[in-house]
């Protein structure tokens, strides 16, 4: 999966250089979205006293 990802972007350099603010477009709100899920999770954890342990399980 991580191959195919360096092969789009392999492939489509100077689409991702010549229209950086698209990019910019799309990458923004997706930036927004992983930050907010992350605080919402992050906040309802503290919120239910939930063991850390048990919150960020690693397996």
């Amino acid at each position: 999966m991580l191959l195919t990802v360096v092969l789009i972007f392999a492939s489509q350099a100077d689409n991702i250089t010549g229209r950086w603010l698209q990019v910019g477009l799309i990458a923004i709100p997706i930036l927004i979205q992983v930050f907010f899920n992350s605080s919402l999770v992050y906040s309802l954890m503290r919120l239910f006293k939930v063991n850390y342990a048990v919150a960020a399980k690693a397996r």
